[in-house]
């Protein structure tokens, strides 16, 4: 149910709001947030790299964009 939920904040930020552009970021470790960016169609923003240590290990900030079809 993530990519729906996901899919459904963009869908209302996009038709509700006027966004013209939504961004997501999320642990490159976090690949199940990654995959719901990818289904999403969503595009490369930016890395920060070893921005984060979780459980010891270094991980990226993965950031993602997505901009309203006009």
């Amino acid at each position: 149910y993530g990519s729906e939920a996901f899919l459904g904040v963009v869908n209302y930020l996009f038709v509700f709001k006027g966004m013209r552009k939504v961004t997501a970021g999320t642990m490159s470790l976090n690949k199940g947030m990654l995959k719901i960016m990818e289904n999403a169609s969503m595009l490369d923003d930016g890395v920060y790299k070893d921005h984060f240590i979780f459980n010891g290990q270094f991980a990226d900030l993965i950031h993602k964009a997505l901009f309203r079809k006009e």
